[in-house]
């Protein structure tokens, strides 16, 4: 579910930063750069069914603003102090497995034992995070010239929703929320006939990031009464991106898409000025895989690191020469700001 929302009001009066500014990551050094890939200390021991817990802390660790936030951030709630042993001692040394257990106690949603959802285990971790901080500054320089001056600029991602008349044109904003992620169905473009034969339809994230924030007409049976008209139309409803923050993450809704088994494209990069002015490009860092079907599985994670791909399945880390067969089936995308 995403965060409640929130009055336009509530946008118009917060301090917007300059584009000549906001996204200046060539003005600072050193560069936020991915971690380096030790396979000796890398990997999260399995403490009872959790590897939907592991998946989504090796995958963010691999996001350079997650780690370097916790390195400046001077906060000493519960939740930030584990994640801040978490991140100064992965990749220099195993971590224990109460540390583990500390983490997954602090959600009691998500029992030890119990299999869970690695996306909503991810919300609730960033939403908590971002509920303990409370907007806390942090005193990393690098992190300012990403824009990145509170865990909330990091994470955060603002939905406009639109309907318009199909009849009079009148406009209305419906709703305006923030939510840390984006979560969409699968999007397939149509069948091209070259010659004889039918080439087969193709997804891609680029494409259906496309149709989730097109435009989408009511059907007969869902029309809204017209402010202006005064009765019942068919009114054009349309998603827009009013703010995003340094790092995107991406969940793809596979079990309700037409499609759960399709392969998609994923690009390394995502151009995010398409949908918001000034936004910048944004490189896949860390990808969460799901093997199984709605109600079983598991989670393992593929991660950037400055030696190449690896695989994090629970504990067991490999480097991998080509990854992105199975990244192609994945669910849920991280991007950072380059």
């Amino acid at each position: 579910m995403s965060m409640p929302p929130i009055s336009t009001e509530a946008i118009i009066e917060e301090k917007v930063k300059p584009e000549s500014t906001r996204n200046c990551p060539s003005r600072c050094e050193p560069r936020l750069n991915p971690p380096d890939g030790n396979l000796h200390a890398m990997g999260l021991t399995n403490v009872g069914m959790s590897c939907f817990i592991n998946s989504v802390l090796n995958s963010l660790y691999f996001v350079p603003q997650f780690y370097q936030y916790f390195y400046a951030v001077t906060a000493e709630t519960t939740l930030v102090t584990l994640m801040k042993k978490f991140v100064t001692k992965y990749g220099k040394e195993k971590i224990a497995r109460p540390l583990l257990g500390e983490i997954a106690e602090h959600f009691p949603k998500f029992p030890i034992g119990a299999m869970g959802s690695a996306f909503d285990f991810l919300r609730s971790l960033l939403n908590g995070i971002n509920e303990e901080t409370q907007e806390r500054p942090s005193t990393s320089s690098v992190l300012h010239a990403y824009g990145s001056r509170s865990f909330h600029d990091i994470f955060s991602i603002l939905i406009e929703e639109m309907r318009k008349c199909s009849v009079c044109n009148h406009t209305t904003v419906t709703s305006l929320f923030e939510t840390p992620t984006l979560d969409f169905n699968i999007a397939q473009s149509h069948p091209v006939r070259v010659g004889r034969d039918k080439l087969p339809s193709r997804a891609s994230l680029p494409l259906s990031l496309d149709a989730f924030l097109s435009e989408q007409a009511d059907s007969p049976e869902n029309m809204h009464t017209c402010r202006n008209c005064n009765q019942d139309q068919i009114h054009i409803n349309k998603k827009s991106i009013k703010r995003i923050g340094s790092a995107v993450v991406i969940y793809l809704q596979r079990f309700t898409s037409l499609n759960p088994q399709a392969f998609v494209t994923v690009p390394h990069t995502l151009d995010m000025s398409k949908y918001l002015k000034g936004a910048g490009s944004y490189s896949l860092c860390s990808v969460i895989h799901h093997s199984g079907d709605l109600n079983w599985g598991h989670y393992k994670c593929f991660a950037l690191s400055a030696k190449g791909w690896m695989c994090l399945n629970d504990e067991k880390a490999t480097f991998l020469r080509d990854p992105w067969s199975e990244i192609s089936a994945s669910t849920l995308f991280i991007y950072r700001l380059e």
